[in-house]
């Protein structure tokens, strides 16, 4: 979907720069967005599918230096104008 560049940490979360690969498509830009509105909201119940739509896709974080170590799976991604950010 996208490369992410460390910038900061503000424990628990990990905050990145987002650079889209070809993967990175306008469904999943919406889903993301989505999930950050329900964030803003405070997580109504009938807010709820992104964040489980996302979960359920898997995501993973892969190192991209060789040998860089296990892949993460985030408890919580958001990605939303270039930024992403993790826990």
């Amino acid at each position: 979907m996208g490369d992410l560049y460390p910038h900061g940490f503000d424990q628990p979360w990990t905050s990145c720069r987002f650079a889209p690969l070809p993967g990175w498509s306008p469904d999943l830009e919406s889903l993301f967005k989505a999930q950050s509105e329900a964030a803003k909201n405070r997580f109504p119940v009938d807010q709820m599918g992104p964040i489980k739509e996302i979960r359920g896709r898997g995501v993973q974080l892969h190192p991209l230096a060789e040998g860089g170590g296990a892949a993460i799976i985030p408890l919580i991604i958001y990605i939303e104008n270039g930024e992403a950010h993790f826990r």
